[in-house]
């Protein structure tokens, strides 16, 4: 999963999900030597693992720390998907439509 949950000292202080804030240009992207992390249309990231060498610049770039690099240093970013949603054992998150006007 590419979301990364912060907790605050427990349940009762609470907790911050950090997801991707699709930022256009990314500059996890921008700092990526390979060309891993591509940026996508309309902002956020596209991870090529295949051509990811674990160096760790993107997660250092991020401004929001969205990047999340697993105990092999494989990145993973939150693409908005919502798939986490029914696996939070705390029923914290969820997904709604922004409504634009």
């Amino acid at each position: 999963a590419g979301i990364r949950i912060v907790s605050y000292g427990g349940l009762s202080t609470g907790f911050e999900a950090r997801v991707c804030l699709l930022c256009n240009p990314a500059p996890c992207a921008l700092a990526c030597p390979t060309g891993a992390f591509s940026q996508r249309k309309g902002g956020g990231v596209m991870v090529k693992n295949n051509l990811c060498i674990r160096c760790g610049e993107c997660a250092s770039a991020c401004p929001v720390d969205a990047v999340y690099l697993d105990s092999a240093g494989e990145p993973f970013v939150c693409i908005h998907c919502g798939r986490c949603v029914p696996f939070c054992p705390h029923d914290c998150l969820e997904m709604v439509k922004e409504v634009v006007s």
